[in-house]
């Protein structure tokens, strides 16, 4: 072999191989943006979901005061999944009256309600929950007088009573459910509401004005309501 040759095959082996230049090109952001709003649509409904929400309306009867008629409207929020309580508030309206030897009564209740339901249980197709009430609010006593003597006037008093509740559901689809509440408070505030007669008048008699209880709300009220609750 010639040096000449030895060369020739020697620049032929560390002859450089040829290559290729690949470029790499970044990936649109927006690209993402459908899987990202797809991800948030997905998680927020989950999160709104476990706090259950739900509305109840109810109507039925309220012992105080004097035998009345109530409906009421519930809003109701899961506390978290793992936690497992509900909390409510609620706004109700009762209406009744009475019959006493010196007037008839009107009663008219406007009230809030506050619960905190740390127990539920679970039976068949049927849940039950035990909660603590809270309510106050303001009823007003309309007064048409019987007896000529009796000086009456309409007056508007404070309402506050606090007790358990037992609410009970049915489910009837994935969000409607028949509904029930038995519900029990002792009266915080009694005011007695009075009434006024003028008794004397005569020669050398002045004036008496006596008073006497026209009406007390009863220590214990127990509330019985029937309904339907939607849960969202």
């Amino acid at each position: 072999m010639t040096p000449a040759e030895a060369g020739a095959g020697t620049s032929a082996t560390l002859a450089p191989e040829p290559f290729e230049i690949v470029r790499r090109q970044r990936p649109d952001p927006a690209a993402f943006e459908p899987a990202r709003d797809s991800a948030r649509r997905e998680t927020a409904p989950t999160r709104w979901r476990d706090l259950e929400p739900a509305l109840a309306a109810q109507l039925g009867y309220a012992s105080a005061p004097s035998q009345a008629f109530q409906a009421r409207l519930q809003a109701e929020l899961k506390l978290g999944p793992e936690l497992g309580w509900v909390a409510a508030l609620g706004l109700s309206y009762s209406a009744s009256s009475e019959r006493t030897a010196a007037a008839d009564l009107g009663f008219r209740l406007l009230a809030a309600q506050a619960e905190l339901c740390p127990v539920r249980v679970d039976w068949a197709r049927v849940w039950l929950r035990v909660c603590g009430q809270l309510q106050g609010g303001a009823w007003h006593i309309a007064v048409s007088a019987r007896d000529a003597a009796l000086e009456t006037t309409p007056s508007t008093r404070l309402w506050l009573a606090l007790g358990p509740s037992l609410h009970a559901g049915w489910p009837l689809s994935q969000h409607w459910s028949v509904r029930a509440l038995l519900a029990s408070s002792a009266m915080l505030v009694r005011d007695t509401f009075e009434e006024e007669r003028v008794v004397g008048g005569e020669a050398d008699e002045p004036n008496v004005i006596d008073r006497s209880p026209l009406y007390r709300p009863p220590p214990l009220s127990v509330d019985l309501l029937l309904g339907v609750g939607y849960a969202f």
